[in-house]
């Protein structure tokens, strides 16, 4: 049996989280709305989602090209290559999906977090990069640590950014403000 990658396909996708998060949702009557109001009647007892553990009262509803569908709070809300529309799971999500266009600093810190080298494309020096440091030990270096740790400890530090500079050297990094207000992040992983 033969094997095939799938084409790489840019997608556009919104998280959604709750009735009326996104401005293109509307009422169960509304004729292209992307995702409608659930209206499931709030009961004592009420059954939970068996995919998310919700109450049904906290879904929408989304019609695709194979019928109807529950939106589940935290599904992505994919538009195709056709104009299509339908949910994904996070989880699949995450496995099938990374962002290709520019980012916001709170997605260029999510992919730090997920191991991702980071960068911005209106920064003059080209080839530096960003990346999260771990927390972790090292063994003791200087005297002013010898002197407080002792001879031979391991001193601890917290996580922490690196820059990978353009020659070639690391230094510790915190954003400015225009960084963290930046749209242009982009991931090199």
């Amino acid at each position: 049996m033969g094997q095939y990658r799938k084409k790489p396909v840019v997608i556009e996708a919104h998280q959604w989280f709750k009735n009326g998060d996104h401005p293109q949702d509307g009422e169960p009557s509304m004729e292209g709305a992307v995702v409608r109001y659930f209206r499931h009647p709030v009961v004592p007892g009420e059954r939970s989602c068996e995919h998310c553990g919700a109450k049904m009262h906290d879904h929408g509803w989304i019609d695709t090209l194979e019928g109807g569908h529950i939106v589940c709070p935290g599904d992505w809300v994919i538009t195709g290559v056709k104009g299509e529309r339908y949910p994904c799971k996070p989880d699949i999500f995450k496995q099938t999906y990374d962002a290709t266009g520019p980012m916001t600093f709170g997605d260029a810190i999510q992919a730090l977090k997920e191991g991702k080298r980071i960068a911005r494309a209106g920064w003059n020096g080209k080839g530096q990069f960003v990346y999260l440091v771990p927390a972790a030990s090292y063994p003791v270096q200087t005297g002013a640590a010898k002197a407080h740790f002792g001879e031979g400890s391991l001193v601890p530090y917290n996580a922490y950014l690196a820059l990978k500079t353009v020659d070639e050297r690391v230094s510790t990094w915190v954003p400015s403000v225009t960084d963290c207000l930046a749209d242009d992040w982009t991931s090199l992983d």
